[in-house]
């Protein structure tokens, strides 16, 4: 018996930011190896357009905000138990730093670091993530490479790194739950596509 050691058969994924870029595609991975996939983000109609791509059955849509924690809370509990987190929203700002502003600055944290931090704080918490689950968040190469008008969002998304670190120690060997941080360089996606016209204009 031929066992396919990338199956995903019987799982549950949670996929944040599915509506769309990083978010979209791992949900049609991940459902494409035979996951049951639960999709959030806040655009409906493209969150629904997710939906109808994902193979298989038993997949769930859920529009949340996760930066208000009434929907950070309807969002796990319609998640239910998982055996996997892909944290894939996230928004990107640009501007030189002498423009920062404390309202872009809040928004980039609220959605880059702290909306997936207190939804794996809850989903832990309240033990939602099996044994032998993974957690993983998504950063950026912007966190290393330094590049213009990017200082506060690779900031947001650095901030993942040692929040990850330190939860796989405390749940690691405890829960058997594995903890990784991504980074990934420029991808193709609607918001690369939008920074990349602010740029032109």
């Amino acid at each position: 018996m031929t066992v396919d050691p990338f199956s995903l058969a019987g799982k549950r994924i949670l996929v944040t930011g599915a509506s769309s870029g990083i978010g979209r595609q791992v949900a049609i991975s991940c459902a494409s190896m035979q996951a049951e996939v639960v999709i959030s983000g806040r655009d409906e109609p493209r969150l629904q357009e997710t939906l109808a791509q994902l193979d298989g059955g038993g997949h769930a849509a859920v529009v949340a905000d996760l930066t208000a924690a009434a929907d950070r809370a309807r969002l796990a509990d319609a998640a239910d138990k998982v055996h996997g987190i892909a944290h894939c929203a996230g928004i990107s700002a640009i501007g030189p730093f002498r423009m920062i502003s404390e309202k872009h600055l809040d928004e980039l944290l609220d959605v880059n670091f702290r909306s997936p931090v207190l939804l794996t704080q809850r989903m832990v918490a309240k033990k939602q993530v099996v044994a032998g689950g993974s957690i993983v968040f998504i950063s950026s190469s912007a966190v290393h490479i330094g590049t213009p008008v990017t200082s506060m969002y690779a900031a947001s998304k650095a901030a993942l790194i040692p929040a990850a670190r330190s939860l796989a120690t405390e749940i690691g060997a405890r829960q058997q739950i594995r903890v990784n941080c991504i980074t990934p360089g420029y991808t193709r996606t609607p918001m690369l596509d939008r920074l990349n016209q602010c740029r032109s204009q």
